[in-house]
């Protein structure tokens, strides 16, 4: 019975792609006249590479977008060391994600953009790629993708599993075709205990282990103070921040402003092409507003009221300039982004009421007794009391220090999980080719 459910919603979701292959096409030619896909992207979408597969194992890391890179990425540089004569393919599904990948990772690694889940062109993607090994992040789960994989018998593993609230909800209503496409991982690591939950719920007979969050390493992550931005006035940031969240934002800055009139807010856009946006909104309300890419160092700039970072891979020297720094998504209903990271380069974090995709770590927070969540009405109040008093900070920086040592646990985790795959595919080859 099982079988044929998962059978039945596979049959529907194929036919309801078909149905909509024309639809979806259109909207990808859309998506390119706005600079949302490339030439090459299109063309990597339908399984097509104008690079050759290299000689020897291959190993094929997926990650969605930004988030998942930035998780990805010591894990990577990790196993490129330890294993030198093995190729490193990885996949994004959007264009953000592979300039990130190209600045955490510019050497060691090739990319491709993930193909669209229609059959021919996943099988020609992995007829020209042919990895030997798969590994998997969070829940950017595509049924005939992972039918393939499975028919072609690769193993693959799951890493920093996750479901959002959303997420659930709607694979509640396909719960056979989720248990298909889960249950033929080798292994499966997730996030937190709520994960796990649902995965028990969505999947009962699917066995998965609790690693923790990739997010939480931060041993090489640090970046020196030289390389932040060079901010004199006292800062603040808001980064990952969306359309919708401007009046909360420019009013909280407007309001701290009020009795620190040097204030700068650092403004990062989770999409830097939406910057002519943020600045037309920040300049309707007044504010002089200076550019990342219009100076020609960081060490040039000059007094202003925002600092608009429209460039992408700047986060690193963003958060050492801010004392605290505002996660966005969460003064929308986004569920917010992730709240850890200003901590791991000195920066004190705060979110908003819609933090539903991280509660685990909102969790965390509360439990060491951190209360680091606001509204749009008492944000300025919240970055004030540590204007006023910066040595209150650190006490607080060293809470999230330790939770963070605490669940970093995990990335040694499932790197150790890894790395007998990677042995087993290395022999492989070596044994065929001797």
């Amino acid at each position: 019975m099982k079988r044929f459910s998962a059978l039945f919603f596979y049959g529907l979701y194929s036919v309801m792609l078909w149905a909509l292959w024309p639809a979806i096409w259109i909207l990808f030619v859309k998506r390119w006249k706005q600079g949302k896909e490339t030439e090459e992207s299109l063309k990597h979408r339908q399984g097509i590479s104008s690079e050759k597969r290299p000689e020897g194992p291959l190993f094929w890391a997926h990650g969605a977008s930004v988030g998942e890179i930035r998780a990805l990425a010591p894990l990577l540089k990790n196993l490129q060391i330890q294993f030198p004569d093995v190729n490193f393919l990885v996949t994004t599904t959007t264009l953000t994600g592979k300039e990130t990948l190209m600045k955490l990772i510019p050497q060691g690694i090739t990319h491709q953009f993930l193909p669209l889940d229609y059959r021919p062109y996943v099988k020609r993607f992995l007829k020209h790629w042919k990895p030997d090994f798969i590994l998997w992040t969070e829940s950017d789960f595509w049924p005939t993708l992972f039918h393939c994989i499975h028919t072609a018998k690769i193993p693959h593993l799951l890493v920093n599993g996750r479901l959002s609230v959303g997420t659930y909800q709607k694979w509640k209503y396909a719960k056979p075709l989720f248990q298909k496409m889960v249950q033929n991982f080798s292994e499966i690591y997730l996030q937190s205990p709520q994960d796990q939950s649902f995965y028990a719920t969505l999947a009962p007979d699917v066995e998965t282990k609790l690693a923790g969050n990739l997010k939480f390493y931060r041993e090489s992550q640090k970046v020196a103070q030289s390389e932040s931005l060079s901010i004199n006035s006292p800062s603040w940031a808001a980064v990952s921040v969306h359309r919708g969240e401007e009046e909360a934002l420019f009013t909280a800055h407007a309001s701290l402003r009020n009795h620190f009139p040097e204030a700068t807010l650092i403004l990062a856009p989770r999409h830097p092409q939406n910057s002519d946006h943020w600045q037309e909104q920040a300049e309707k309300r007044g504010f002089h507003v200076l550019r990342h890419s219009t100076l020609k160092s960081d060490s040039s700039i000059g007094t202003c009221d925002v600092y608009l970072v429209d460039t992408l891979g700047e986060l690193a020297k963003v958060y050492p300039a801010a004392l605290v720094t505002f996660v966005g998504g969460s003064f929308i209903d986004r569920g917010g982004h992730n709240m850890i990271e200003p901590a791991i380069y000195g920066s004190l974090p705060c979110y908003g009421p819609s933090a539903y995709n991280f509660s685990h770590i909102h969790a965390l927070f509360e439990d060491a007794g951190l209360s680091l969540q606001c509204t749009s009405e008492s944000l300025a109040t919240f970055i004030r009391a540590f204007f006023e008093n910066p040595e209150a900070v650190q006490p607080l920086l060293k809470k999230l220090y330790d939770i963070m040592d605490a669940e970093e646990k995990g990335f040694y985790r499932i790197q150790e999980a890894v790395i007998p795959y990677i042995k087993a595919i290395r022999k492989l080859k070596n044994d065929k080719n001797a």
